[in-house]
């Protein structure tokens, strides 16, 4: 073994505690380091998923529960692009804690779904007498497939059948809205609520920068048609981006933060081993090392 090479090895077991402190130092700060990038990755492509503004409605009406056949009228006005129609009930979801504000949407057909799109992570899509429960409502109360779950239905607790989870594209986790959100068939809600027809039109645009000059025109052609209007979202919300650009934001300095320590400590760590050396070095250069 070359003299330098078997110096380095004295060196560095000559002192272990220090030299242990600096290699866990170091590897802590890689790893932090590490971390933070693979959450922040990780963390960035479920907001993209849940803040996909493809997935959202350029417009949104809300109106007394009217006939679905209104879609057609609809589909033909300037500008439109998608249009549909669909049952919304917003309730309590009664949970053991007390209760938790609950959105109940109808589904005329679950395999044509064109606004605000969902997926199937587990269980099944619901039939007669079952719900579907968005995956982030399992974070409100411990909930599975198949378990009951109850709803207020105009004062009345109503159990219902969970049939699975469902992930709806665009949408924010259920505790940072605050709110749950669930699906059944059309019809079932309709019994259930003892309503009839839709309440919620949803629209997407082929120029979304004419999107209040088109809610205007849409809620001329509800006015023609004698459906009264209770309210409009134009638009689509950034409440959700702000978040995560400040979330990231944090992140990427707390990676910078990591980085900096780890620098420092193994600069440190060298100069206090060149420092305690001087003698040793000057005596090896003397000799021509």
């Amino acid at each position: 073994m070359r003299a330098t090479t078997s110096k380095v090895f004295k060196d560095i077991f000559h002192r272990k505690l220090r030299t242990t402190l600096t290699i866990v130092g170091i590897a802590i700060g890689i790893l932090g380091l590490s971390a933070i990038n693979i959450a922040s990755s990780q963390i960035r492509s479920s907001f993209e998923y849940s803040t996909d503004v493809s997935a959202q409605p350029d417009i949104q009406f809300f109106t007394p529960p009217t006939s679905a056949s209104l879609v057609s009228v609809l589909r033909n006005q300037p500008n439109v692009k998608t249009v549909q129609a669909e049952g919304s009930i917003s309730t309590r979801w009664i949970i053991p804690s007390g209760h938790f504000s609950l959105t109940m949407l109808g589904i005329e057909d679950f395999q044509h779904v064109q606004i605000n799109k969902f997926e199937l992570v587990k269980g099944s899509l619901p039939a007669t007498g079952q719900i579907a429960l968005e995956s982030s409502d399992a974070a409100v109360t411990p909930v599975k497939v198949g378990d009951s779950i109850e709803v207020n239905v105009r004062g009345v607790a109503r159990k219902l059948t969970v049939s699975g989870f469902v992930r709806t594209r665009g949408r924010p986790s259920s505790a940072l809205l605050q709110r749950a959100l669930a699906y059944m068939p059309e019809s079932d809600l309709e019994a259930l609520f003892q309503t009839r027809g839709v309440n919620n039109f949803l629209f997407q645009l082929n120029n979304y920068g004419q999107h209040d000059a088109t809610a205007r025109q849409l809620a001329q052609v509800f006015a023609q048609q004698h459906i009264l209007v209770l309210g409009v979202n134009v638009g689509h919300s950034d409440y959700v981006s702000s978040v995560a650009d400040g979330l990231f934001g944090t992140m990427r300095v707390l990676s910078i933060i990591a980085l900096l320590l780890s620098i420092f400590l193994l600069l440190g760590t060298i100069t206090a081993l060149v420092a305690e050396q001087l003698q040793v070095i000057g005596t090896m250069k003397a000799i021509g090392a």
